[in-house]
């Protein structure tokens, strides 16, 4: 979903939108009935623009939470020094912009099980599963 709207001039929210809509098309004539997106969202806007993207599917937001020393762990298998500093703040003030939107239909915990696992869990509880 990120490469969507992966940009370094203009507004990114609406080149995503408007690339989520003409690949929904896309997949939608093929016969898809769902798409998972992944996704952090830190506005409303950003949000709604998705919706308006796709105004004939449902959009459920799930949030994945992780505890920190998890998120920690998993930084500092790739970043170091100033960088892994850097994406450690800001993970923390991401969390907290995304726990105050309240924007979330539910919530599953990353507790380093497989991924697939986790997965499952957020099918399930869309009834996907």
């Amino acid at each position: 979903m990120d490469w969507l709207g992966w940009t370094t001039f203009g507004d990114h929210v609406r080149l995503m939108s408007d690339n989520l809509a003409a690949v929904w098309a896309n997949f939608a004539t093929a016969g898809a009935d769902y798409a998972v997106m992944a996704r952090m969202m830190l506005s409303r806007s950003e949000l709604d623009a998705l919706r308006a993207a796709v105004p004939d599917m449902e959009v459920t937001v799930v949030t994945i939470e992780s505890p920190p020393e998890l998120v920690r762990t998993r930084l500092q298998r790739r970043d170091t020094g100033a960088i892994l500093e850097h994406h450690l703040v800001q993970t923390a003030e991401y969390a907290a912009v995304v726990d105050d939107l309240g924007i979330q239909d539910f919530a599953v915990t990353n507790d380093d099980r497989p991924i697939r696992l986790l997965a499952e869990e957020v099918l399930d509880r869309l009834g996907w599963g």
